[in-house]
């Protein structure tokens, strides 16, 4: 697949989780919004600020490439980094450790961070449509949290992608308790 047919899609798959997560919560009350997991694990609320965390950083660096990279026409073939690999594989394991600077507060959280999370996902909807153009392969960041790993911005796009379908179909998993 090209850089320009990878970005074409990506606006729908982004929108179509965002729809999802809002169905999923849709009707929650605060309580069930914050009830933790029998094994200890974090609330939706706590899921959805983590997402936000993860994704700020790398919103941040990808901004800047949308921006800065020169562009190429976007018709070379995807190739992700090995670290790149690794990282959109390891979103397939469940119950991957996160990082500690990507762990949510204590909570109680408002459900007003639905909106915020879904804000934060019209950015990412934003960059890719402003990176249109851009070799995905070619174009290199550092991975925000591991700086000595270099990525390229395929990667970046890709891991956030499946990073959110992961946590958003543990959200609709949660949800159908509370149905």
């Amino acid at each position: 697949m090209t850089s320009k047919e990878y970005l074409a899609g990506y606006p729908d798959r982004v929108n179509a989780l965002v729809e999802r997560l809002k169905k999923a919560v849709d009707g929650l009350t605060d309580e069930q919004f914050n009830t933790k997991q029998e094994d200890g694990w974090w609330s939706i609320g706590q899921i959805i600020e983590h997402l936000m965390i993860a994704n700020g950083p790398y919103l941040v660096e990808m901004a800047h490439v949308a921006k800065s990279a020169p562009r190429s026409g976007g018709t070379d073939e995807i190739k992700h980094t090995w670290f790149g690999r690794f990282l959109i594989n390891a979103m397939d394991k469940p119950n991957i450790p996160a990082h500690r600077s990507m762990h949510p507060g204590p909570g109680p959280m408002e459900k007003s961070k639905v909106d915020d999370w879904a804000a934060q996902y019209s950015e990412l909807v934003s960059i890719a449509k402003n990176s249109d153009g851009i070799n995905l392969t070619e174009a290199k960041i550092r991975n925000p949290f591991v700086k000595l790993a270099k990525m390229n911005v395929a990667d970046m796009f890709e891991i956030i992608a499946a990073h959110t379908e992961r946590h958003v179909k543990q959200i609709e998993e949660l949800a159908l308790r509370f149905a």
